[in-house]
């Protein structure tokens, strides 16, 4: 039998009253991850050691002395297999999902040597967020007192050291470590003592995570008057241990609030602020899931990100809070203007967004690089619709809205420091428009993998979309183009030709189209799985702008693409050049058909797709690289000072 993903580590001190509740709390916990429990009786005597019994998935350790709370962990630790280790004090209560939480995290951040939970009073506020170090080796709890788990403590975030309570430690770590240092004995900052090793000896990463979640009786295994007299021994023993690295840390000072704690960690890594409608999410379309790859790029780059939502700020907040960054509630321009927030890139997206905002953050933030995320040139699809659209009033008020919003985006290109875009297309635009400096970021999808099913292996055609636009959204138009123009064709040469539409609550219109040969499938968590298994990608877009996230996606995922002009658009590829292209119902069918049918054909067109999106990869900037850029422009503009 394989060893469990964690060993979850529990020591008794002389009673066991409070280890039952906790392994309890732990065994009614809600929980995917496989795991054992190791309980130490440290200092118990037979009699009360027997009125245990027997606890479930628990394996108990009786040391007739007290070990101390170092070497009891560490004998505990000795019995383990598993790759995490997981450290809670008796006196501690579990929630639901805590240990999923810690693992999930550990496992996505493989540089982070720990991970410690979010630490709850009985009565639900905050006990500790992760501690901050000072430079006399005394210590404050992130956070203590707050009401709410929000802001800085509602996301993962880089510590100085998390305590051993709810502390997950990878076991490479641990063993590279040594465990806990007895030298402590019997209690009391060794937890301190073993992150500081694994930043400062190995170089790892000590991340506090909020989701992971315990309430803590504090402080009931020792009387106050011998834990004080610990904590001045032990801190001294601190001091000396680690003299030189405690140097540079900043002196004590008052702990405000977490955000100062926060602010102590990150005050001299580059603060970003990034500017969106909603929280990042692939499955409404419409760009928002472009932000996702720009937090899991920026992940291990120890950047202090803030995100400020101007519509909807209700949304899935996952991405956000892996990535560390914290949401800015309330009112940004009062956010701006206080003098705790100072940015060096901030980052917005979508026209309206800069027309509202880019003013105060001139005003406020005169240091900041003001950055233009062009997620599409709004006025070009407008300008698309207006041709396409029949009834010659609808057209003029298209007309009309298309050439305000190209007087917009002028002035959002001439006055923004830097802009990036995702087509190739819309940068030259750009630059006609008088932008300074454009970077092309194509939203390449760091979670899809060029698939390796064969032709044989594969059946469906598959139309990936997103509905947040509800009925406006150009979706609708191409799906019900395909659907009353090609596919007829389609099923005259391939009667049992299917295809399979992905995205979440499409609107009633597109909804009419389904049929035997349209299933609407939902959202679709696992796109590798959902594109692995289709044969041909579509892409019938009529009008839009900027380069169609569906099209990249299904060429990154190995699938062949049929695409209009304007489905493949931004990326600068020709028809035939690792894309199928055409306009014309009977084109567009005559190609669908081919890939569908013709084993040679697909492969040659996916050879090409590779061939194609080495080149695009190539071509694209990452976020971590322009965001270098930008702040090392700062910094030479900061030091040049004229004669």
């Amino acid at each position: 039998m394989p060893p469990a993903d964690a060993s979850v580590i529990v020591l008794a001190y002389r009673t066991t009253a409070n280890a039952r509740a906790c392994i309890q709390s732990i065994l009614a916990a809600e929980t995917r991850t496989s795991f054992e429990i190791i309980l130490l009786l440290n200092g118990v005597g037979i009699a009360e050691a027997n009125r245990l019994g027997t606890l479930p998935r628990t394996r108990i350790i009786r040391a007739p002395l007290n070990l101390g709370f170092s070497r009891g962990n560490n004998l505990a630790a000795l019995q383990s297999k598993a790759e995490f280790i997981v450290f809670v004090n008796d006196d501690a209560r579990v929630e639901d999902g805590w240990l999923d939480e810690l693992l999930r995290t550990a496992r996505l951040n493989p540089i982070a040597g720990a991970v410690g939970s979010c630490i709850l009073f009985p009565d639900g506020k905050l006990q500790e967020a992760g501690s901050v170090i000072w430079s006399d080796g005394t210590t404050a709890p992130i956070g203590r007192g707050e009401q709410t788990i929000d802001g800085p403590v509602a996301s993962v975030q880089d510590v100085d050291f998390c305590s051993a309570n709810g502390l997950l430690v990878r076991r490479s770590t641990w063993d590279a470590v040594g465990g806990f240092d007895p030298s402590f004995y019997p209690a009391y900052y060794e937890d301190v003592d073993l992150c500081l090793a694994i930043r400062h000896r190995f170089g790892q990463r000590v991340l506090y995570e909020p989701r992971s979640r315990l309430r803590h009786s504090e402080a009931t295994s020792s009387d106050y008057d011998f834990r004080t007299f610990l904590f001045a021994r032990n801190v001294r023993r601190l001091r000396q241990k680690w003299s030189s690295e405690l140097r540079a840390y900043p002196k004590p000072q008052p702990l405000a609030s977490a955000k100062a704690a926060r602010r102590h960690f990150r005050e001299a890594q580059a603060r970003v602020l990034v500017i969106d409608d909603r929280p990042p999410d692939a499955g409404l379309g419409s760009g928002f899931g472009r932000f996702g790859e720009f937090f899991t790029q920026l992940r291990d780059h120890q950047y202090f990100i803030s995100f400020f939502c101007s519509a909807d700020s209700a949304g899935n907040r996952t991405i956000l809070q892996d990535a560390g960054a914290e949401m800015i509630a309330g009112s940004l321009e009062e956010h701006l203007r206080s003098g705790d927030n100072r940015y060096d890139v901030i980052i917005v997206s979508r026209p309206h967004n800069y027309e509202r905002y880019s003013r105060v953050i001139r005003q406020t933030q005169p240091r900041a690089a003001l950055i233009y995320d062009a997620e599409a040139l709004f006025h070009r699809r407008l300008f698309k619709q207006a041709d396409l659209e029949p009834d010659p009033r609808q057209a003029a008020a298209l007309r009309s809205e298309a050439r305000k919003m190209l007087a917009v985006e002028t002035r959002i290109a001439r006055r923004s420091d830097r802009i990036v875009c995702i087509s190739i297309d819309e940068r030259r635009v750009l630059q006609q428009l008088g932008a300074h400096h454009v970077d092309l970021q194509l939203p390449l999808s760091t979670s899809l993998a060029f698939g390796a099913r064969d032709f044989d292996l594969r059946s469906d055609i598959v139309f990936v979309a997103g509905w947040l636009a509800g009925e406006d959204s150009p979706n609708v138009t191409a799906l019900q183009w395909f659907s009353h123009q090609v596919l007829p064709l389609i099923k005259e040469k391939i009667p049992d030709a299917r295809v399979k539409v992905s995205g979440a609550t499409p609107p009633p219109s597109a909804l009419r189209l389904a049929s035997n040969e349209i299933e609407f499938v939902g959202f679709v968590e696992r796109l590798p799985e959902f594109y692995d298994t289709a044969r041909v990608a579509i892409a019938p877009i009529i009008y839009g702008a900027g380069t169609k996230i569906k099209t990249l996606e299904a060429l990154q995922a190995g699938v062949p693409v049929v695409a209009t002009a304007v489905g493949a658009e931004g990326l600068g590829l020709d028809d035939g050049d690792g894309i199928a292209i055409a306009d014309k119902p009977a084109d567009f069918a005559a190609k669908v058909i081919n890939l569908l049918t013709s084993a040679n054909d697909w492969r040659e067109q996916r050879s090409k797709s590779a061939r194609a999106l080495s080149s695009l990869e190539a071509a694209s900037a990452k976020w971590d690289e322009i965001l270098t850029a930008v702040l090392a422009e700062r910094s030479r503009a900061a030091a040049y000072k004229p004669a």
